[in-house]
Order: structure tokens, then C-alpha cells, then sequence
């Protein structure tokens, strides 16, 4: 059934079915082919707290040696003709720029905006009340050392449409709210196999089940082909 409806999109595909445990399937199937994605709905329950979409999506985002994109099913997913705006989500680590990587090779190919967000948590003083201006002080400095930062990554892509975005909140509202009007928002994953968790900790669950768009989870060791 999924493979019929890639034909009225005019996309080429081949169907393939097999047996036995559907993670394995679907990790080798990738290697095989060589994809250069995997894309997969989710079950994306509400009430777990931790990184729980779904045993099959979350085992192969753990195994997978290639970006996984990972889709809600109530999301209404309508194709368009071009990706406008593809929102990559960055922490200053070289881990999270793993993510930028995918998020500009695909702007290259497509056309599309980048937005590049980091989200900084705000110092909250809970001292006595004149320690209060070096509060705000830290706050303004660490701002403005992620405005630097971002400003140095979109310097790197100065031949593509790039806006930055330095927001005072949570890393997972901060990237929801940032990729509201994105096609497409990116995550870089922990990068080890043992470890569910994420370089953004427990970000990218909460980005998943609350963003209004395909999330990818781009891994640490990904096996990249050109």
C-alpha cells in the first residue's frame, strides 16, 4: 500500500517484503540499497517521559548508519513542489553540526532557507537581590556568545539563504517554536548505540511528538554516500 502511493507523486520506487524481526528489515534493507534516508511514522504516544516513539522507530533510530526521518501519523503531510525552509537545531558541539551538514546538503539540493537555532537557558538568581545585575550580565554574555557562534556557521554558508535565532527557553520549546513555519526540522543523535538518549538529552522526543513537521535524527557515525 505504501509503495502505491509513491506513483500518483511521480516518484519512482520498488517494493520489497520480507519476514522475521522488522527493525532488521528495515536497517538492512537501508544498507542494501544504500538509501540515503530512512522515513518512518512513529507511534509518538503522549505520557512518556523519555525517548519512547515507538519500539520499531525507536530501535532504528538507535541502529541506523543514515539519517532517519521520523513523521507522526496524525500529522497531515502534504507534498509540495519545493522545501522552503528546513529549521537545524545546534547546541555548539561538532555532534549537533553533524545535523547542519544533512540540513545544508539538502538546502543545496532543494533550494531551501535554512534557519539555525540554539536555545540558551537563562540564569535565574536565586541569591540575594543585588547579585542581580551579574545575573543579567551572565545572561546577556552567554547570548551573545551563541549569537557569535551561529553568525561564524552561517558565515560558512553565505551562498544559501541562512537566518539565526538565539532564543531565552527551553531547547524543546525553542526548536517547536522555531520550526513552526519549517518544512523540516534537524537533530543530531547521540552517536552512541548503547545510549536512547540524544546529543539535545531528551529534545529530540518532545520535538517529535509536539513539531508540525518531519523531524531528522541524523547519527553521529553516519555512513554518508554521495
Amino acid at each position: 500500500m505504501g509503495a502505491q502511493r509513491c506513483e500518483p507523486a511521480g516518484m519512482e520506487f520498488a517494493a520489497r517484503s520480507g519476514s522475521g524481526d522488522r527493525v532488521t528489515a528495515i536497517l538492512e534493507g537501508a544498507e542494501e540499497v544504500e538509501a540515503r534516508y530512512v522515513v518512518m511514522s512513529t507511534h509518538g504516544r503522549s505520557g512518556f517521559v523519555r525517548w519512547r516513539l515507538g519500539s520499531v522507530a525507536d530501535k532504528v533510530v538507535q541502529g541506523a548508519r543514515r539519517p532517519t526521518v521520523l513523521v507522526l501519523p496524525q500529522l497531515d503531510v502534504v507534498l509540495g513542489e519545493r522545501i522552503g525552509r528546513i529549521t537545524v537545531a545546534l547546541d555548539g558541539s561538532a555532534l549537533a553540526e553533524r545535523g547542519l551538514a544533512e540540513g545544508e546538503r539538502i538546502a543545496r539540493q532543494s533550494g531551501a532557507g535554512l534557519l539555525l537555532v540554539q536555545a540558551v537557558t537563562a540564569i535565574v538568581p536565586v541569591t540575594p537581590l543585588g547579585f542581580a545585575a551579574s545575573y543579567e550580565e551572565a545572561n546577556r554574555a552567554a547570548v551573545e556568545s551563541v549569537e557569535t557562534y551561529l553568525a561564524s556557521m552561517a558565515a560558512r554558508l553565505s551562498d544559501l539563504e541562512v537566518t539565526t535565532s538565539v532564543r531565552t527557553a527551553d531547547p524543546r520549546t525553542a526548536i517547536v517554536d522555531a520550526g513552526a513555519e519549517s518544512d523540516l526540522i534537524v537533530l543530531a543523535s547521540h552517536g552512541r548505540r548503547d545510549l536512547p538518549r540524544l546529543a539535545l538529552g531528551s529534545v529530540a522526543d518532545a520535538v517529535v511528538r509536539s513539531a508540525g513537521w518531519p523531524v531528522m535524527v541524523v547519527p553521529a557515525e553516519e555512513e554518508r554516500g554521495d
